[in-house]
Parts: structure tokens; sequence; C-alpha cells
């Protein structure tokens, strides 16, 4: 948090630029400034992995897609909508959870050991009445800026950045800034490969990512309940092929069982779950019937190719 009012110091902004999740209740004030600071860093705090974030995680989407919120006025039945202009930064203990929002954001991770803590705070402290100066100083320096040779630039790094592994909008978010980042290390630091620290942090990123999709925490699930004693999901509903390099999976009844177990916080539904693993590489049929369930039954299951499965997928089969 302070970090994040040390930046809003570049702008003026610590004053009237921030609010925390638990006090953005309808968020009509808060749409209002989003659209009057145009331009400006506006900061979220209080970020948690709790109920109270994950109810406005639709609207911090917004934020990213520039959609603003529409009010009725007092004239019959007009409406007014609230443009997004502004930049947001959101502060907490907790990074989201949700792979969409995280997504939209660049996640940074400020270390609690191994690092001076008393010097550097009392001279940010005692200086941050100066930090507008630099603000200035950028605008200057824009103003000298051929904007079309910068904007060619970020779209040269952005297309490193996918070469290298990223995803589309998360190589965008890092070029925007990381174009920056490389000038002032060339500047200050150039004994520093900033070029090669950004792609590194953003393979990284996008490694971790690929990691905690919705996908990937179904995945995990299942292995967590298949640990339980008496677990619901057993030979009955996951079966090898014969040959070891199949699975089969009576999907309808995993999906259930993940979805009791969770209560209703596993928020996606059954048939965006088989979109989704429909669309990865070991996916090969969901028409087949085995003998599975019920005996007797024969119900249509999921068929996998575990030679290409992740391995929380083969540590599934292996139980079997």
């Amino acid at each position: 948090t302070t970090v994040a009012k040390w930046l809003q110091d570049l702008y003026g902004m610590r004053d009237h630029g921030s609010t925390s999740v638990p006090n953005l209740k309808s968020g009509v004030g808060w749409a209002r400034k989003s659209e009057y600071y145009a331009c400006l860093p506006l900061i979220i705090d209080e970020v948690r992995s709790n109920d109270e974030t994950r109810q406005y995680l639709g609207m911090f989407r917004s934020y990213y897609d520039r959609e603003g919120r529409t009010m009725g006025t007092q004239d019959g039945f007009g409406v007014r909508t609230t443009s997004v202009k502004s930049c947001f930064a959101f502060s907490g203990e907790d990074q989201f959870e949700d792979p969409a929002t995280r997504e939209r954001c660049i996640p940074i991770r400020v270390p609690a050991n191994g690092r001076e803590l008393v010097e550097t705070y009392r001279w940010m402290e005692d200086n941050r009445h100066l930090f507008t100066g630099i603000t200035y100083q950028w605008i200057l320096e824009y103003c000298r800026t051929d904007a079309t040779e910068l904007q060619s630039r970020i779209r040269s790094l952005d297309r490193e950045l996918v070469s290298a592994g990223c995803s589309q909008r998360i190589s965008k978010n890092w070029a925007a800034i990381g174009i920056f980042g490389i000038e002032m290390a060339e500047k200050h630091m150039p004994e520093f490969d900033f070029k090669q620290y950004l792609i590194a942090a953003c393979q990284e990123e996008a490694k971790f990512q690929k990691s905690d999709t919705t996908l990937m925490q179904f995945w995990e699930l299942i292995e967590n309940i298949m640990a339980k004693d008496n677990s619901p999901i057993n030979t009955n509903h996951i079966m090898l092929d014969d040959s070891g390099k199949q699975v089969h999976i009576w999907y309808p009844y995993v999906y259930k069982s993940v979805a009791d177990d969770q209560r209703g916080r596993f928020q996606f539904s059954k048939n965006a779950v088989l979109t989704a693993i429909k669309e990865e590489p070991y996916f090969i049929r969901d028409d087949l019937r085995r003998q599975m369930g019920i005996e007797g039954s024969r119900p249509r299951v999921m068929t996998l190719d575990l030679t290409k499965c992740p391995d929380v997928i083969k540590n599934i089969a292996k139980a079997m």
C-alpha cells in the first residue's frame, strides 16, 4: 500500500485517488472518479482472496475493457453512462485467483525479506512532495518523442514476448511498460540486461497463469477429492484403458462430485469446463460408451490421451 501511495505522489493523487474493497459498495462514486481523473492512477486497496473481493471481479475486468457504468437520471427514463478513463492499481495481501482478472494485470511482488527497510522508507517519505517534478519531466520528454516510432518499438517488443511464449494479452501489457524500463536501464544501469529480465519474468508469469487456469483448478480439485478417505470418485468413474495410454472419465458424475465438494465455490459450468477440455491437445473424444458406474450401465465417457496430459491428470489415472 505504501509503494502504491508513492506512485500516486507522482501525480499528486494521494489524498483523493484511492479506496478499498470494503468501501466500494455500490461503486457509483468510484465510477465517477474513474471518469474524472483521466489517465491518472486510482488505487483499490485491501484485495484478498475472499468473497468480498470476488463480487467485484467482473467490475475490475470491465475497467480494463473500458466499459463504463450506466446509471439512471432523474429526468424521465433517461440514463447516463460514465466512461472509464483512469488507470488502476490493486494492492493487498493476495493476488487475484481468477485467471481472467489476473491476466489483465501486471503483478508486482515486493519481497518482505532481504532488503533495507528504514533509510529508503524515510528518504521516500521526506521527499515525496518533490515527486510531481518527475511527472513534469516525463511530460516534457514525451513532447519530444515521436509517437509513431514509440508505438513501433512497443509492437516490436510485443512480438518478441509472444514468440517467447507469452499470451497476446500478457505480452501487450508488459510491452507497453517494458519499453520504458529498457530505456531507464540503459541510461542508469547499463550493466543490467533489463530486456532479458523482462522476457524471463513475462515467461514465468505466463507459465504461472497457465498452471492456474480454470481447467487446471478443476483437475487439481479432482486429485484432492481422490486423496480423501471414502472418496466419491473411484474406478467406477475413472478408468485406465487396457493399453495404459488412455484414460476414460465419466465426466457428468466427476463434475458433480467437484461441484458438491466445493459447495458452490467452483463457479464454472459443466459445459464451460467441457469446452475447455475439448480445446486441449490431450482430448480424444467424448462419445464412447464404457461399462462404468451402476452395474450394467454403459454411460458416455470422455477419453484423454495420457501421453499428452499434464502431470495432474497422470496422477489421477495412476490412482486407478
